[in-house]
């Protein structure tokens, strides 16, 4: 038995994968938050910012699967762009508040602040 793997296969099979591994991360860290929320918030950013990421990237992961699954089997489908909207944006909250959380004291807290002003650029840049 041959597997013929095109393009639209092999990304609907790639983001199964990232899904499942998202969502495995997004569960342990909330399991981690959990059991450690007695510390509390100061303790917990680190673990905060990263369950964002792990959140967001579920969500855009999850939603890309199942898009590229109706599509490879011949089911109609239409851009679920609340979800990706709600997912990049949690994911992207996540990111810059990683990118504070663990920034070091030499960054200062302008780190996250220029990441955004290069990501609006780019994505703006791209859009024109």
């Amino acid at each position: 038995m041959s597997i013929y793997l095109n393009e639209s296969k092999f990304l609907e099979g790639f983001n199964a994968f990232l899904f499942v591994l998202s969502a495995g991360a997004f569960l342990q860290f909330l399991r981690y938050m959990y059991l450690k929320r007695a510390e509390g918030y100061v303790y917990l950013r680190p673990a905060i910012a990263l369950l964002m990421v792990w959140l967001g990237s579920t969500i855009v992961r999850g939603d890309v699967w199942w898009t590229r699954h109706l599509i490879n089997n011949g089911q109609p489908t239409a851009l679920h762009t609340w979800n990706l909207i709600l997912g990049g944006s949690l994911l992207g909250a996540g990111i810059l508040c990683s990118i504070r959380v663990f920034s070091s004291d030499e960054c200062g807290d302008r780190a996250w602040i220029i990441t955004l002003i290069c990501a609006i650029i780019a994505t703006v840049w791209t859009l024109t």
